[in-house]
């Protein structure tokens, strides 16, 4: 009988393990995927490693700074901005503005609508990018979208300089990257932060 339970017990510890690796492991998954499709939505082109289109994009104003720039108005973050609200949030004006909505309303939307969405004629992505890619954009789109007004004072930015970020406990100090603004879908992995109190800001 004693051997039966502890035979039972063992049995139960290797499948609660089993089963909390299996959801660590997905979890990292999920969290790589939503890394890399935020590198997508800033630069899809350099990530997969192809040229840029030769064509502008079809749903690019015409008369907007970036018409005849290929480069840029296939990028995502060049339409819909680079805190995901278009024409309601930094690119509501100045040279970025395209007055074409942002991304925001589509946090927690499922992933195969945005696959959709991102495949359909008008986006024109249907042939340019793979499973994975589709896949990763869209977990991005759906579950990586932040608040950037949590962490960027806009009112403070600092132009040229890159943005004054607020980060938590920090008190009345806010922290600059240095250099030029940093592409902000990319600014986790590679912060290099200096104290705006020491600079005295």
């Amino acid at each position: 009988m004693k051997r039966n339970k502890l035979v039972w017990s063992s049995f139960c510890v290797v499948m609660l393990t089993s089963l909390a690796v299996t959801g660590t492991l997905q979890a990292a998954e999920i969290e790589s995927s939503i890394a890399r499709g935020a590198k997508l939505y800033d630069k899809w082109y350099k990530v997969i490693d192809v040229d840029a289109p030769t064509e502008s994009h079809s749903l690019y104003p015409p008369d907007k700074a970036y018409a005849e720039k290929p480069g840029s108005n296939w990028r995502c973050k060049e339409c819909h901005g680079w805190d995901y609200r278009g024409r309601d949030g930094a690119y509501a004006s100045g040279k970025h503005s395209t007055g074409i909505p942002g991304i925001d309303g589509t946090a927690g939307a499922s992933a195969e609508s945005i696959i959709a969405t991102l495949k359909a004629d008008t986006h024109g992505f249907g042939k340019l990018l793979s499973g994975p890619d589709f896949t990763d954009l869209a977990n991005f789109v759906s579950k990586g979208q932040v608040d950037m007004d949590a962490s960027i004072d806009r009112a403070y930015r600092d132009r040229g300089k890159g943005p004054l970020l607020r980060l938590p406990g920090s008190g009345p100090c806010r922290y600059r990257v240095p250099g030029r603004a940093a592409s902000l879908t990319n600014l986790a992995g590679r912060l290099r932060i200096q104290s705006s109190c020491a600079a005295g800001v």
